[in-house]
């Protein structure tokens, strides 16, 4: 079964188009031996979550919010034991802004990636970032 490993969340605000933030996530995929020899096909994808923390003044604290699709891919395993994945895109500033308060002004987001064995015969394997908060 795959494993995902060293999964990395950045944002860098851009000075010159405040309202554009570039959010990269970077990860490994590795595969175990049943993975290549059997060819598993996975299904890849990796979100961009909005957290909401009980407690610390989020709107609603009703469960964490999918705020962008990062990666959304089929994968099989090759030759390669383990593949580095590089996800990058600008979203706006609105977006990723997910819980508008002015008591609680920072918001806190993860990475989540998963695979899914497409044929159902290997258990999922997920893998999430730190938890980033900050002014969006």
């Amino acid at each position: 079964m795959a494993k995902i490993k060293n999964v990395e969340l950045r944002v860098e605000f851009d000075a010159v188009h405040e309202d554009d933030i570039t959010v990269t996530v970077d990860y490994d995929i590795e595969f175990s031996q049943l993975d290549k020899v059997a060819k598993v096909v996975y299904h890849e994808t990796c979100v961009l979550v909005g957290v909401d923390t009980a407690g610390s003044g989020d709107i609603g604290n009703g469960g964490d919010d999918i705020l962008a699709t990062m990666v959304d891919r089929v994968t099989t395993a090759g030759l390669d034991t383990v593949i580095h994945r590089a996800a990058s895109k600008v979203l706006k500033r609105r977006v990723l802004n997910e819980d508008p308060s002015p008591l609680q002004p920072r918001d806190e987001l993860r990475a989540e990636v998963r695979m899914e064995d497409q044929a159902g015969q290997v258990a999922a394997a997920t893998g999430r970032s730190a938890i980033l908060a900050d002014r969006f």
